[in-house]
């Protein structure tokens, strides 16, 4: 089988089509229900993470379906090689996109812990951030801590 699929990835390389014995419809339904049994057969054995895998992959092949047509391999005239490199190329810049986001987040909080912890520094500022978070939003606006005289140097 191995050859057969090399000679058929060549083939379309090149921009031949294989030559292949023309199947029937009848032909083609028996090897698909044949399929179909041989799947089911293999289910039982699966637990459920494993089936949850196979879920996945059936959702995805029914999404590709409904948007390009039921899958036939003699006359796909894409290059699953070139297919697959793009895929895990958008699969590698997605993750690096949600490393991006997740450390953005990281050193947001880290920003407000800082703060917090300079806040602590100064019991006035934090007793004004107290404030303002609990104030009506037609209050007026507190004075900031630097406002005030705290005894230090003129």
């Amino acid at each position: 089988m191995g050859d057969e699929t090399t000679t058929r990835s060549l083939a379309r390389e090149r921009g031949v089509q294989p030559e292949r014995n023309p199947e029937s419809p009848g032909d083609r339904l028996r090897r698909r229900n044949a399929t179909e049994r041989c799947v089911r057969s293999m289910l039982p054995a699966l637990g459920l993470d494993e089936l949850r895998v196979v879920e996945t992959v059936v959702s995805r092949l029914l999404k590709a379906r409904d948007q390009y047509g039921e899958l036939n391999l003699d006359e796909d005239p894409r290059d699953f090689r070139v297919e697959a490199a793009e895929e895990l190329a958008d699969f590698i810049a997605y993750g690096a996109m949600r490393e991006v986001a997740a450390n953005d987040r990281r050193l947001e909080r880290l920003r407000c812990e800082a703060a917090d912890e300079l806040a602590l520094a100064h019991p006035i500022e934090l007793g004004l951030r107290e404030l303002r978070a609990a104030r009506p939003m037609s209050a007026p606006d507190y004075p900031s801590a630097h406002e005030f005289d705290l005894g230090g140097e003129s």
